[in-house]
Order: C-alpha cells, then structure tokens, then sequence
C-alpha cells in the first residue's frame, strides 16, 4: 500500500465516529430540594448537606414501647447472664474434647463457645442502645 492508498482509505473513514465500544453512561442521579434552606441535594440523602436538616422519619413514629421498656432491660441481662454462664462449661468442654483427642468435638465446642460470646456481646451492646431523638443531627 502506497500514501495514496492510506490517504483515500482515511478520506473514507466516517468522521466524528469514535472506534471501540461506547463509553458506559453515567447514571444520573435524581436531584431534590431542601425545605428549609431551598439547597440542591440528592433525593437519597438523609440529611440537607447545605444546612444539615434532619427530614422526619418517614414510617409511621413509635414511641419508646416495650423495646425500650424496663422489662426489655431485665430481659437483656439475664440473657447476657444466662448465655456468659453457658459460655464456661463450653471452654471446660472444649478443652476436655481436645486433650481427649476428639478435635471434631473440641471444633464444634469452641465454634459454639464463639457464638455465644457474640450474643452476649449483642445483648450488652442492645442494653446501650437509646430511642431516636427527633432532634438528632440538627445544627443551630
């Protein structure tokens, strides 16, 4: 192929045509307005970036109940009690299983002995747990 032959081949060649696949489309996100300080913000955000207006929480508002009541308190530190106490003889167990050369039992034990160290670990983060204050995340 001589230069004249590359240039018609170019000359033939569509312009303003990019080659290889189309560039990926960027999804655009849905735009919504603040009610106190009229600032543009995604319709996603929970609180106005401009002003830090907390928008009320859209289900239906629940006081405290039974979830936050004394009751529910007592309930979590018996279970934390009952489940750290059901944690010991679990190690004992675990390490008796292991010195006894029975490692399938000593695996489950301690596979065990770790799940009930995580459910007490879940109760006592539970008990310190408060109710949503409506008043959360606002700036004066």
């Amino acid at each position: 192929m001589n230069s004249d032959d590359t240039a018609k081949l170019d000359a033939s060649k569509p312009t303003g045509i990019a080659e290889g696949p189309p560039p990926a489309s960027t999804p655009k996100t849905a735009m919504a307005f603040c009610p106190k300080c009229n600032g543009a913000m995604a319709v996603s955000d929970p609180v106005c970036p401009n002003c830090v207006y907390d928008f009320p929480f859209g289900g239906v508002e629940r006081g405290p109940g039974l979830v936050f009541s004394r009751f529910a308190d007592a309930i979590l530190i018996i279970a934390a009690a009952i489940t750290s106490l059901g944690c010991v003889p679990t190690i004992v167990g675990t390490v008796l299983a292991a010195a006894t050369g029975q490692l399938g039992l000593a695996l489950f034990l301690l596979m065990f002995a770790l799940v009930l160290l995580a459910l007490v670990v879940v109760f006592l983060r539970a008990q310190q747990v408060e109710p949503r204050d409506p008043g959360r995340g606002k700036r004066n």
